[in-house]
């Protein structure tokens, strides 16, 4: 099986939103989407492709994949600034994705927090159905959140974690359809450190 490419972006936010989440089980948060710099690997797809479609397909799941990282670069952007309220999430995601990671934003601001620090992210596309409507697309992900930290933004001082938890390896699982020729996230879900697969 070949090696999925590894994408470094900072992240401020997701470290926080991971470990709040470990703590209820495993739901999902959704981070800002950052063009990749290459070509990223994608599964195969769920459903078969005609001849001659091939190029379609790995349009879309480049499609899918920028609506991934697009929305991750929206949440870090969110999560990094303190005097940004998550108004550019809605470009990359819907749903409980954007109900999920709006809250997130909420209760950061609200806290005095912000995030600082990098995420690792290596998506592949697991599922890919063009032939659904509306067409749908499942991303999976193994985040790496070990470098990724609160602080208060009054100070810049650490924000301590329940039981010291730096982060680390992380399951996600993101949900993605096209609407009106726009593919957003509308289903997210970040899972407990040590959960990647």
């Amino acid at each position: 099986m070949p090696a999925r490419p590894v994408r470094r972006v900072s992240v401020g936010v997701l470290l926080p939103v991971f470990l709040v989440i470990a703590g209820c089980g495993g739901a999902g948060h959704n981070v800002r989407a950052l063009q990749p710099a290459s070509k990223a690997s994608a599964g195969p797809s769920t459903v078969a492709s005609p001849t001659g479609s091939t190029s379609v397909d790995d349009a879309a799941r480049q499609s899918v994949l920028q609506a991934y990282f697009g929305l991750m670069g929206d949440w870090q952007s969110a999560a990094f600034n303190p005097a940004d309220h998550g108004a550019n999430l809605s470009r990359h995601a819907s749903d409980q994705a954007l109900a999920l990671i709006s809250g997130d934003i909420e209760r950061s601001r609200r806290d005095g927090i912000v995030a600082k620090g990098h995420l690792k992210l290596a998506p592949s596309v697991t599922s890919l159905d063009l032939t659904a409507v509306p067409p749908a697309a499942q991303v999976d992900d193994c985040a790496d959140t070990t470098d990724y930290l609160d602080f208060k933004a009054s100070d810049g001082s650490p924000v301590s974690t329940k039981g010291g938890s730096r982060g680390g390896l992380q399951h996600v699982l993101a949900h993605i359809r096209e609407v009106g020729g726009v593919w957003r996230v509308y289903d997210l879900h970040i899972y407990q450190v040590g959960s990647c697969r």
